[in-house]
């Protein structure tokens, strides 16, 4: 038995103005080639589009939608069969995003520093979809 639901229009769901969501909420991706999927919203999402750049396959740099800080990001397991990503610190500039990657999580200063050369001082600066 299909356990898919339509998305009812706004109103109708339990929370007033939100919409039942459909138990397949990546049933989108098949319709795209090479299986890759659309991008994301969700800070938690393996293809977030807020995402900068990768520091190693388990850590990643993202901005935040409202771009108010920027987002150090570790794997946390998968859902809906993709990895999630957990967000456990916040800097909002870049001497503090260079510091953490460095003292936090043991990134080279040389590495951190090629990494973040292309960013701008704040998180606020940084331009949407910003080509990687």
């Amino acid at each position: 038995m299909s356990r898919q639901f339509k998305i009812s229009p706004p109103g109708n769901g339990a929370i007033p103005r939100v919409a039942w969501a459909s138990d397949d909420t990546h049933s989108a991706a098949k319709n795209f080639k090479n299986n890759h999927a659309p991008q994301s919203t969700w800070e938690s999402a393996e293809n977030y589009d807020g995402v900068l750049f990768y520091v190693s396959p388990k850590l990643r740099v993202a901005v935040c939608p409202d771009r108010t800080q920027f987002l150090i990001q570790r794997s946390g397991g998968t859902r809906y069969g993709q990895r999630r990503f957990e967000a456990f610190s916040y800097p909002t500039t870049k001497i503090a995003l260079r510091h953490l990657l460095h003292t936090r999580h043991g990134v080279s200063m040389d590495r951190v520093m090629e990494l973040t050369a292309r960013l701008p001082k704040t998180a606020r600066l940084v331009v949407k979809n910003l080509e990687r």
